[in-house]
């Protein structure tokens, strides 16, 4: 058993290919990937990079999270081991975290105290791993709850792109106004001297 959960968990370090216009964790902590390239920014600051990190890398951490639980429930794997392998190959610190803490308590059979992990692995994926539900229901479940959460993170990235354009437009007409009357003010100044 543990040769097959050291293979299953090699063959899971892969993350799921999502589609290029998707935005995804980026190659070092905290980074996000800039859809269509292989280049990855990270917010700095507490602040910025909570605030951004969250908006765009958590959907795709759930999606990963969700569908890695999937694949390995129908690879026979039973669920706390799951979470466990799941939890390792996602990047989020907490979602870690709470996938073992979570897995823990599913083996003592303490879905109760199970419950203060809800949050951070959301209340889907924690109702479709927690619930009385057949084993391939549990899967075609967590396999929605993937998509659903990759189709989030694709709106998230189509309205961001929306705004940019508008947004870079309007700071390049700040700049040249700037720049234009930093050029005229003296000139101005100068003619009304004479």
């Amino acid at each position: 058993l543990e040769e097959r959960l050291r293979q299953v968990e090699v063959a899971t370090q892969k993350a799921p290919e999502l589609p290029p216009d998707v935005v995804a964790a980026g190659d070092f902590p905290g980074s996000i990937r800039i859809p269509g390239s292989d280049a990855a920014i990270k917010f700095g600051g507490p602040v910025l990079g909570e605030l951004f990190g969250n908006w765009f890398g958590r959907s795709t951490g759930i999606a990963r999270f969700a569908a890695s639980t999937a694949d390995l429930l129908a690879g026979g794997i039973k669920t706390p081991d799951a979470l466990r392998i799941a939890g390792r190959t996602s990047k989020g610190g907490r979602l870690r975290q709470a996938s073992q803490r979570l897995a823990a308590l599913l083996e003592s059979g303490d879905v109760a105290a199970a419950e203060q992990w809800r949050r951070p692995v959301t209340a889907t994926v924690f109702y479709a791993i927690t619930a009385e539900l057949p084993l391939d229901a549990r899967i075609r479940l967590l396999q929605e709850i993937a998509n659903c959460y990759v189709d989030r993170a694709r709106s998230r990235v189509s309205w961001s792109q929306g705004i940019l354009g508008p947004l870079t437009i309007f700071i390049v007409g700040f700049v040249v106004a700037f720049v234009a009357l930093s050029l005229f003010l003296p000139l101005i100044d100068l003619i009304n001297n004479l």
